[in-house]
């Protein structure tokens, strides 16, 4: 039976008009309980590696390597670790642009919050390697999460001792990230940013229309020349989306079988918590009010399901400029599945 924490404001109980949290009961204006202080990595990160990962696609027994990057605030022994993967053309720098000093950085949101975080260049994109673009599907992907988890629970990765695991997607991350926690149940939460289940069709023809064949990549790998469609510009740092414009990777058409990830079989295995964040002005989604009783019909089986929208914010919804109250938003329903001992942090 789903149930869900009504008006799940912050802890502090103060409210502010940035953005709105819908449960079963309806909606309730978000509150910011945390204040980050942008630091940056090099002041506060204990942990900071990069990884390389051994995957296997579904349909092959080869072995790909998959770029990782690590940070902790401290020990990650009986650390809650959250596995971030990033959308459609973007690596891992989606979660930590290098502009703002930090401020729209969920890397160091996280770690402030007392969280490690993997974050992940998913096979395809950033520095990990690029199969053939056959073997990038999103069932491939959602295994290879599957082999990551399992590493980190028994496996190669198992030396860090995390306590739990959340996956924190981005719209096609998002779509990786429900696919392998409907099927193999390994996951404690997840977090769906960009990313419903009833698109819009002029949206959707937007991003159809815009991406086009990758220069000098391999066969079916795709890009787009300008991605500020998926942005709400006016609200927007100017410098978040110069380096968007000058940071646009690579992506597949395997992997965009959205019919595929927006199959309700995909998310009715889900029994872990679920909370779905968009912004108000995604044009690839519809999140007019009326169509969030349905959303929730999608997610039968989580034990807390939430959805929360924010206010001017586009498709890239934690690249806004309101991007730390929908950090702080997270957390929030994060800390009720995966609380953070802070006595690690006095141990580093």
């Amino acid at each position: 039976m789903t149930s869900s924490r009504q008006f799940a404001f912050g802890r502090s109980g103060h409210l502010n008009d940035d953005d709105v949290r819908w449960d079963d009961d309806g909606a309730g204006w978000g509150g910011e309980s945390h204040r980050f202080d942008f630091r940056g990595h090099e002041d506060h990160h204990a942990i900071h590696k990069d990884l390389v990962l051994s995957v296997a696609p579904t349909a092959t027994s080869g072995d790909f390597n998959m770029h990782a990057v690590l940070d902790s605030p401290g020990s990650t022994e009986g650390r809650p670790l959250m596995i971030l993967l990033p959308g459609f053309s973007y690596d891992h720098t989606y979660w930590d642009p290098p502009v703002g000093n930090g401020k729209y950085s969920f890397v160091d949101a996280a770690n402030d919050a007392g969280y490690a975080t993997l974050n992940l260049d998913r096979l395809g994109t950033g520095t990990s390697d690029k199969p053939p673009a056959d073997l990038t599907t999103i069932q491939d992907q959602a295994d290879e999460l599957h082999q990551i988890i399992q590493s980190i629970k028994s496996g190669a990765l198992s030396s860090y001792g995390f306590s739990k695991i959340v996956l924190v997607g981005h719209s096609l991350g998002s779509g990786i990230a429900q696919t392998e926690a409907g099927t193999y149940h390994d996951a404690d939460a997840l977090v769906l940013t960009g990313f419903r289940h009833e698109v819009n069709p002029a949206g959707a023809g937007e991003f159809a229309n815009a991406i086009h064949p990758a220069a000098g990549q391999p066969d079916g790998y795709l890009t787009f020349d300008d991605r500020s469609f998926l942005f709400d510009s006016n609200n927007t740092s100017p410098k978040i989306l110069a380096w968007d414009a000058s940071h646009i990777g690579t992506g597949t058409a395997a992997e965009l079988n959205f019919a595929f990830a927006l199959d309700p079989a995909r998310s009715v295995g889900i029994t872990a918590p679920v909370l779905e964040v968009v912004g108000d002005h995604d044009l690839l989604f519809q999140t007019d009010p009326s169509t969030f009783a349905a959303e929730r019909a999608f997610y039968p089986n989580s034990s807390d399901f939430e959805q929360l929208v924010v206010k001017n914010a586009g498709h890239d919804v934690t690249l806004s400029q309101n991007a730390h109250q929908t950090f702080a938003q997270i957390i929030d329903f994060v800390e009720k599945v995966a609380p953070v001992n802070h006595h690690h942090d006095f141990l580093v």
